[in-house]
């Protein structure tokens, strides 16, 4: 017998299909993990849990990074490189209520068409 393919989530039985389609739902079209899991609930009787959705989204940034990386460090050295600043209180785990100062940065290159997102906590 064959040796089963390489799944993306190492001893997990989800491959890059649903991984990609959870995640562009969420970044691209804004859609909240509980509204994902309604709509496999509904659509496609399939029951998942949101922390499953959850641990979908994170494994596939992880797996993305290099990636993003790279094309961050094309883009900053490109001929025309923008970037745009916005201050956004982060909250503190360990004081309820307290936020800190964030940033999130936005890489833009309007030639290559590149646009890299970036949170910075403090």
């Amino acid at each position: 017998m064959a040796d089963l393919p390489e799944r993306p989530i190492e001893k997990g039985n989800f491959g890059t299909g649903i991984m990609a389609c959870v995640t562009n739902d969420k970044y691209l079209y804004q859609m909240p993990l509980n509204r994902q899991a309604q709509k496999f609930r509904n659509e496609f009787t399939v029951e998942f849990a949101e922390s499953t959705l959850c641990d979908i989204i994170t494994r596939t940034v992880l797996r993305l990074e290099p990636v993003c990386e790279v094309r961050k460090t094309d883009l900053l050295r490109a001929k025309y490189p923008q970037t745009d600043e916005t201050t956004i209180p982060v909250p503190i785990k360990k004081k309820r209520g307290k936020t800190h100062q964030g940033c999130y940065w936005v890489y833009y290159d309007p030639i290559q068409r590149i646009v890299i997102f970036e949170c910075r906590h403090g």
